[in-house]
């Protein structure tokens, strides 16, 4: 499993994850995409990859383009 965080939690968690060597995969936003990517563009990507998406943003679901994206590409999300 590997969760991937998008841009709203930067990168010192992931970073962090990393250096306690977690039992998963750790991605970030800024490690694969623009930092003005938007997320109706890189969400089909990560969930294509299978990726869970932890972030801030809590209204993915309340904009038609990027909830349409979480359910055409099954992406996992977490909103912290």
């Amino acid at each position: 499993m590997t969760l991937f965080f998008d841009r709203s939690v930067g990168t010192s968690v992931p970073l962090a994850l990393r250096m306690l060597r977690v039992p998963l995969g750790i991605e970030y936003h800024d490690a694969h995409f623009p930092i003005d990517a938007q997320d109706d563009l890189w969400l089909p990507v990560v969930g294509n990859w299978g990726w869970i998406v932890v972030g801030h943003d809590s209204k993915y679901h309340l904009k038609p383009n990027e909830l349409h994206a979480l359910r055409l590409y099954n992406v996992g999300c977490f909103c912290l």
